[in-house]
């Protein structure tokens, strides 16, 4: 279950910015950009966050997950796509030279705390 450690790196993130920016509410909400190739699901990440946070500053915080689509673009053509599964073909010469470039992102873009 790799959740487990991307919600480590998580907690870790946010709880840094917290650190220095000296912000001492908790946090309600962390918006993530998650690429589909990271193959995460968001039910088991917000379970593991949940258990790791106990009694901390992220305890309770929500996600606002954004799924970044799986895309690049032809080598031969030149255009743009998304793609869903492999084999990678560009719908519109056919070649399976695509040079992907979105879908493995995984990043804490922001978070919001508590106005207590």
């Amino acid at each position: 279950m790799h959740e487990l450690g991307i919600a480590a790196e998580i907690q870790k993130i946010v709880t840094e910015a917290l650190e220095k920016n000296a912000i001492t509410t908790r946090v309600i909400l962390i918006r993530l950009d998650i690429g589909e190739m990271r193959q995460l699901v968001p039910d088991a990440l917000e379970f593991c966050f949940a258990g790791i946070t106990k009694g901390s500053q992220l305890e309770g915080a929500q996600f606002e997950i954004t799924t970044i689509s799986l895309s690049g673009t032809c080598e031969g053509c030149g255009t743009a796509a998304v793609v869903n599964e492999p084999p990678f073909i560009c719908p519109e010469c056919g070649s399976r030279k695509l040079k992907i470039e979105k879908g493995f992102e995984l990043a804490v873009k922001s978070f919001e705390v508590a106005d207590d």
